[in-house]
């Protein structure tokens, strides 16, 4: 089974004689799904160089701009375009060339994964939709109870974690941030936790849908 993984793409843009630094969210499970993800974004944009940079991260960014390119090991590919344009302004007419394939990382869990597992999903992202209607006490509790009742499953406690993550962010957009904390907060103690704890396939399974 394929996991999707997460990327920044950085590109360049005109304005005003100018060059804008543009950085966007990907996820893609394989390098035909990321090229397209990349084309469909610069499609329609005024390039102002010639190439697209990927880096990867370990996370989803509601806001990519706050994502820091500083690792040099994060860069996985530079992709080289052929385009059109005038004037240094370019259009994307396709890809010219396409280094270190090798290093995009793309994951497969163990075959030894059930299928139930690949098909497992929870009530969790639904419990903590209802409990933000009625604010901090009633997400507190909903993770509480969700907390005690299924860390003891590792498959569980991995959709816990997503989720709270998930909603982290979601909420960091909509500019909330005392749900944006409180989220932050439960999901550092069930990672916490789960790293903790998790060892083995079991460890292996999580690591590769939360990394």
């Amino acid at each position: 089974m394929k996991i999707l993984k997460n990327f920044v793409v950085e590109y360049y843009t005109h304005s005003y004689h100018s060059q804008n630094r543009n950085l966007v969210n990907l996820k893609a499970d394989n390098i035909d799904d990321a090229l397209k993800e990349i084309k469909d974004i610069v499609e329609n944009v005024d390039l102002a160089r010639g190439s697209i940079s990927l880096y990867k991260t370990e996370q989803y960014y509601t806001n990519p701009v706050s994502y820091k390119n500083e690792d040099p090991n994060g860069l996985v590919a530079t992709i080289r375009l052929r385009w059109k344009g005038n004037y240094g302004v370019g259009h994307w007419v396709g890809v010219e060339e396409l280094d270190n394939k090798s290093s995009w990382n793309f994951v497969t869990i163990d075959e030894s994964v059930s299928n139930d597992e690949e098909e497992f999903t929870t009530t969790f992202m639904n419990d903590f939709a209802i409990a933000d209607r009625f604010g901090i006490k009633a997400i507190k509790d909903t993770f509480n109870r969700s907390f005690r009742d299924w860390k003891s499953d590792y498959r569980y406690l991995t959709d816990l974690v997503i989720v709270l993550n998930q909603r982290c962010w979601m909420w960091y957009e909509k500019g909330n941030e005392e749900f944006s904390k409180l989220y932050a907060d439960l999901y550092y103690k069930a990672n916490d936790y789960a790293r903790s704890h998790l060892k083995g396939k079991e460890f292996d399974y999580y690591f590769n849908l939360t990394d």
